[in-house]
């Protein structure tokens, strides 16, 4: 009896310290993968904002102050969120109203009071990862300023819902006459 006690001994307490082992490499390699990812998601949803912020500069004519001509902002709006990996996408002006979303009826929407968006205006880009309910999806936010000259005139914000594929993320035409 004592022998098959050892014979146990031997042979199960390895098997669970193998077994434990697994569980947390296997729980390390998610945790590196989802880390990985998401740094995947900010570097690529600032290279897609840096293309649309460079499109808004390369056309001020058209572009402008926010506030002032809203049209070509909601275009550039629906024209970014056409893109497979982007959730959602929004301009916003100085006061922090939406002037251009890929919701339409959220223009008008108000965004005083969230903290990130007052810090575009302040000239600070944000990134942040969050729930996003009305897709039933975790997205990633960019939120970039928008300049004219040395002015921050509002804000740009994508929600990325996942890594974006290679190649442009937005077409490189100004918009001149194209319309």
């Amino acid at each position: 009896m004592n022998r098959h006690s050892i014979q146990t001994r031997l042979v199960v307490y390895p098997l669970i310290f193998l077994l434990l082992a697994l569980g947390l490499v296997g729980g390390i390699s998610a945790w590196l993968a989802r880390e990985s990812l998401l740094g995947q998601m900010k570097d690529d949803g600032l290279v897609m904002a840096g293309q649309v912020l460079k499109r808004i500069g390369a056309d001020p004519d058209l572009y402008g102050d926010p506030t002032g001509s809203p049209e070509p902002f909601q275009e550039l709006v629906e024209d970014v969120s056409g893109e497979e990996s982007v959730v959602y996408a929004l301009v916003f002006d100085r006061e922090l109203l939406a002037v251009a979303d890929s919701e339409p009826a959220d223009v008008g929407e108000d965004y005083s009071g969230d903290e990130a968006y007052e810090g575009v205006i302040r000239g600070v880009p944000d990134a942040s990862q969050w729930y996003h309910e009305a897709s039933g999806r975790d997205v990633y936010e960019i939120a970039s300023p928008i300049r004219l000259g040395d002015q921050v005139v509002g804000g740009l914000v994508l929600g990325l819902s996942r890594i974006l594929r290679p190649g442009p993320a937005v077409s490189d035409h100004t918009g001149a006459g194209d319309h």
